[in-house]
């Protein structure tokens, strides 16, 4: 048997609307890794919110995390990445926007999330619980090198935010906007999911033409051009599909993952 490696993307992908994965698709997923396939979830969440999944899944694969930024070894024993980013690049772009721009701003550490407020800009993509919560203007909380720097800015200066990038130094640093625009996040432009995903297959001596990547937004268009398949959801945005081999026939609410997998692999 030729061993597969399945790369999952998690909202709007794996997951259903409402946070859950079907019952249908865990038994898929399970059926094609009682097979000898690898299964590895690839998102731009950090670990906490991950776990839950892949524990229910029953994975003993990495995970790729905060995209492509981490690997976490799961129960693996792949050796752990992750590049964080400097303190002085990202108080440099926040003290060029200006503070009365921001609505809110979110950076994490393993330990630690740091916000400019504590209100409900963020509660929809990450949960804090069980890390510290230190509130407040980052030039004076900020201590370590985070995971992660996302801004939330009205919506008239986003441009201040890209233009704040060129004052870096080495200009290491990109920007890129999601959920609609109101929120923006750093990123290397040299790190993706699938440039850590190849990390992965390279651990399991897997061919990149036996890579199969599932996703559907901005943040998984590296993964539908790296991996030798490619498969957008049908419920993902259009310029992810003209990137992808694939498109599912159903969306993330209907089995798109479970019903490509049964097909391909002729369960």
């Amino acid at each position: 048997m030729k061993q597969y490696l399945i790369a999952l993307d998690m909202d709007g992908t794996l997951l259903r609307s409402d946070q859950t994965i079907s019952n249908n698709t865990v038994y898929v997923i399970k059926r094609l890794v009682q097979l000898g396939h690898k299964v590895v979830i690839a998102s731009g969440r950090p670990l906490r919110t991950i776990l839950p999944y892949y524990n229910q899944l029953e994975l003993d694969t990495p995970i790729v995390g905060y995209n492509g930024g981490a690997i976490f070894k799961g129960k693996s024993n792949i050796e752990e990445f992750a590049k964080t980013f400097p303190i002085e690049e990202i108080l440099t772009v926040l003290n060029e926007v200006g503070q009365d721009k921001f609505i809110n701003y979110m950076c994490e550490s393993s330990t630690t999330v740091y916000l400019l407020n504590n209100d409900e800009s963020f509660a929809k993509w990450f949960s804090y619980e069980g890390l510290n919560l230190v509130l407040g203007d980052l030039n004076k909380t900020l201590k370590e090198q985070p995971y992660t720097m996302i801004y939330k800015l009205k919506n008239q200066d986003l441009h201040l935010l890209k233009e704040a990038t060129k004052k870096l130094k080495n200009n290491s640093v990109d920007i890129r906007f999601w959920s609609g625009g109101s929120f923006a996040e750093f990123y290397y432009p040299e790190i993706n999911k699938y440039s850590t995903l190849k990390k992965v297959a390279d651990f399991y001596n897997i061919p990149n033409e036996r890579i199969i990547a599932f996703g559907d937004a901005g943040n998984d268009i590296p993964l539908m051009e790296g991996a030798g398949i490619g498969v957008a959801m049908q419920n993902g945005i259009e310029s992810i599909k003209d990137y992808a081999d694939f498109v599912t026939d159903e969306d993330n609410n209907n089995e798109g993952i479970a019903n490509f997998l049964v097909k391909y692999f002729s369960l």
